[in-house]
């Protein structure tokens, strides 16, 4: 199956975009595919 990056990157630790793309990725996960969830609030910002 596939491969797929979830990326967020919403500034709220409550977002409720957030919510809704890990359930997507747990529902890509039930289907078969490998999901790598992307938080860019984890990223230090001296990266971005």
């Amino acid at each position: 199956m596939a491969t797929v990056l979830s990326v967020s990157g919403s500034p709220s630790a409550s977002s409720r975009t957030n919510r809704l793309l890990r359930h997507l990725d747990q529902r890509l996960t039930a289907q078969g595919h490998e999901v790598v969830p992307l938080d860019i609030r984890a990223v230090p910002a001296e990266a971005l």
